[in-house]
């Protein structure tokens, strides 16, 4: 490829294949060179760092969860909407393991794009769980929750937990989103 034929999109693509072949804590500009058969400093023509490639596949990654989101969720009953929320995020988080963990620099860095696409994805876990009998305080607990028990189980799946028994890992995913639906339900 020419460096003429880069873009940042075919970067940030490139930043996601290279992830899934040696991790992304190993990609790097001469990596990225290597993949394109360029020279390195042809890759500051679109970004200045590493961190900044890394910040932009962390919000085209967010877009990419928002309108998964908004093409599955609006309509639904607050229960099928927490279902399939969860169902889509990991989903989500199997399909871009390689990368997942750049869905966490988002408190780390100060970027108004990823900040403001991060805030539309979780309005919508504010939105279904306002629905239940719960007062403003108790929204902001419950969506904490959620949220913190979804990645906080795909990212142990993904380090290798969850191997041992001889039920499939799924099955405790689901078990647990609907244990959540339960709590907010007896509040009904």
């Amino acid at each position: 490829m020419g460096k003429r034929d880069l873009s940042k999109n075919k970067i940030i693509d490139a930043t996601i294949e290279l992830a899934k072949q040696i991790g992304i804590d190993k990609v790097s500009f001469p990596r990225l060179a290597e993949y394109f058969n360029i020279k390195a400093p042809s890759l500051y023509n679109h970004f200045s760092n590493m961190t900044q490639v890394r910040i932009e596949t962390a919000i085209y990654l967010e877009n990419i969860l928002f309108d998964r989101l908004m093409n599955n969720l609006p309509g639904l009953r607050p229960t099928d909407a927490l279902r399939k929320y969860a169902e889509i995020y990991e989903i989500f988080a199997n399909e871009y393991s390689a990368v997942y963990e750049l869905l966490n620099i988002v408190p780390r860095v100060d970027n108004k794009e990823l900040s403001a696409v991060n805030h539309d994805i979780f309005n919508f876990i504010n939105q279904i769980i306002s629905n239940f009998k719960l007062d403003d305080d108790e929204v902001v607990h419950s969506s904490r929750m959620f949220r913190s028990m979804l990645h906080g189980y795909i990212t142990m799946r993904q380090l290798g937990y969850f191997t041992t028994r001889e039920q499939l890992p799924n099955d405790s995913f689901n078990w647990m989103v609907e244990k959540f639906i339960l709590s907010l339900q007896a509040h009904e």
